[in-house]
């Protein structure tokens, strides 16, 4: 029979209407939820009511994933062969022939359960073909030695009523033994089924009662022994699971822990770093200025050295200064002691001009009194005639004497006149001269006390740099001292800013590897839990 008449036949229409019946059970299941986790039991439960004597029945995704399977050992499997493709994504009733990776051949009846909302189910129902072989060679092997007997009896010339006789007394005996045989084979084969199907959909509770212990009925020990043997894996993997479950979530919260301690002492130790970068920064900075100070105190020692020298040149020149004024200031008054002294002498000759000029004034009347005499001698003498002649002669040459006497005096008078003003004249020059040589010596004095106040400021100047400039050079020595500080405190900054840096790539590695072990230990949880979603598909009483 080929593939496309097989398709066609009744019991291939069939599968495709009960499957179409069962997905509309299940649709007010799966029409409004949001996770088909949270009906996952309920959906099995509706299949494996439904199974009856159908390979099997599960639901799909549209990438062909079996969410939901009678068959608990394939539950969750893929398949995205051809034909499971085509019905996990058929949006009308479907039927195919199934070739299984066990080699069986299956008619497989698939519809849409839920379209829409980003929801995708489909529903899968398998449906064996079988082709009988073992029946009719039980029946044939019964019936044939009648057959075949009556079949010789009529060729050896046996009466026909004998015949008859002999051949349907051996089809019912025949017959009779064949329906047992295949009665008791199938019974087996039936419970052998029956007992597979409960195992495949996770029933691991139910056993076979035998009552024999012939080879035959060996087979049904052996899937007792299955059975049991399940039971005890699932058993195990189920209190494994539990245990898996509880420690990898112990696990996981503990790792979760841990992470977030370590992301804490990274975050602590990300903020020494930071610190410690910006107080090695600060320490830069400090540094530059210190250096920038100790150029500037540097410069400041070298001026005050300059300042120093200058003050020293500035003092001894204050100083001579000083004693050039005290010489200065000593011959000015030298100077004006002599010129007080020339003043009374001038004073004292302007006194004797006068004095002589009164004498000489006094001689200048006696001259005159002398001419009038000579002229009244004259007058007697020429009164007295010849006799007084004589006398008149030396009265004329006393007259003449007087005259001359009188313009000689005349001409003193003059001359000690004209020297009497120009002694007075002097005198009050002189005068003058004292006055400005007293307001020079003032002055001098003045500029004495001045530059010695000077040299006293100068000197004071002088030792307020020398101060300084020992100052500056105690401060520039501090200052260096202060840099090799900071420079010290600078490679510990660095060392601490690298043991930083190394402890925070230590705790990032250390956050990896935790978040690392917390995400396996994530994944362990799960699996825990796919692994207990997995043993759950199955009753182990």
């Amino acid at each position: 029979m080929n593939d496309q008449a097989l398709l066609s036949k009744k019991r291939a229409r069939q599968a495709l209407k009960r499957a179409e019946k069962i997905a509309a059970k299940l649709k007010p299941v799966l029409e409004d939820v949001h996770q088909f986790s949270e009906v996952s039991d309920k959906v099995r439960q509706i299949l494996d009511e439904h199974l009856q004597f159908e390979e099997y029945l599960l639901v799909v995704d549209r990438d062909g994933r079996a969410l939901v399977h009678t068959n608990r050992l394939r539950e969750g499997l893929l398949f995205n062969d051809p034909v499971g493709l085509k019905a996990a994504r058929t949006e009308t009733g479907l039927i195919q022939l199934y070739e299984r990776d066990t080699k069986e051949r299956l008619i497989d009846a698939s519809c849409p359960i839920v379209r829409g909302r980003g929801r995708h189910y489909n529903l899968r129902l398998g449906r064996i073909v079988h082709r009988p072989f073992l029946a009719p060679l039980i029946w044939t092997a019964g019936l044939f030695p009648a057959v075949a007997a009556g079949g010789a009896a009529a060729a050896l010339g046996v009466e026909t009523s004998t015949v008859a006789v002999l051949t349907g007394s051996g089809l019912l005996a025949g017959g009779a033994g064949a329906y047992v045989v295949v009665r008791h084979i199938f019974r087996q084969v039936d419970k052998w089924l029956k007992l597979s199907k409960q195992i495949s959909a996770g029933n691991l509770t139910v056993t076979l009662e035998q009552y024999s212990r012939d080879r035959f009925q060996q087979i049904g020990l052996e899937l007792n022994k299955l059975t049991l043997g399940l039971k005890t894996i699932v058993s195990e993997l189920a209190a494994a699971a539990d245990q898996t479950g509880r420690i990898s979530q112990a696990q996981a919260q503990e790792a979760e822990e841990l992470s977030s301690s370590f992301q804490n002492l990274q975050a602590v130790t990300e903020a020494f770093r930071a610190g410690a970068e910006t107080q090695l920064a600060s320490l830069q900075q400090a540094k530059q200025m210190i250096a920038h100070v100790q150029a500037t105190i540097e410069k400041t020692r070298l001026n005050t050295e300059h300042a120093l020298q200058l003050g020293e040149d500035a003092f001894s020149t204050a100083n001579q200064g000083s004693r050039y004024v005290q010489e200065t200031e000593d011959k000015m008054r030298r100077v004006e002691q002599t010129v007080n002294h020339t003043a009374r002498m001038i004073e004292r000759v302007s006194h004797d001009a006068g004095e002589v000029l009164s004498k000489v004034s006094a001689i200048t009347d006696i001259a005159k009194q002398t001419n009038m005499l000579a002229l009244n001698a004259s007058i007697e003498a020429a009164r007295a005639g010849e006799a007084g002649q004589g006398f008149a002669v030396v009265a004329e040459q006393v007259r003449h004497l007087a005259e001359s006497t009188s313009v000689f005096a005349k001409s003193i008078i003059d001359i000690l006149a004209k020297t009497k003003d120009e002694v007075d004249q002097t005198v009050k020059e002189v005068h003058e001269s004292v006055e400005a040589i007293k307001s020079g010596v003032s002055a001098v004095t003045d500029t004495g006390r001045s530059i010695t106040a000077l040299y006293h400021i100068v000197q004071q100047t002088r030792d307020q740099i020398a101060v300084n400039h020992q100052q500056a050079a105690q401060l520039l020595t501090e200052c260096k001292e202060l840099n090799q500080l900071i420079d010290g405190l600078g490679e510990i900054g660095d060392e601490f800013t690298q043991a930083a840096v190394q402890t925070s790539t230590a705790m990032d590695e250390q956050v990896q590897v935790v978040q690392t072990l917390a995400t396996e230990a994530q994944v362990l949880a799960q699996q825990s839990q796919d692994l207990k979603a997995i043993v759950n598909r199955f009753n182990i009483g």
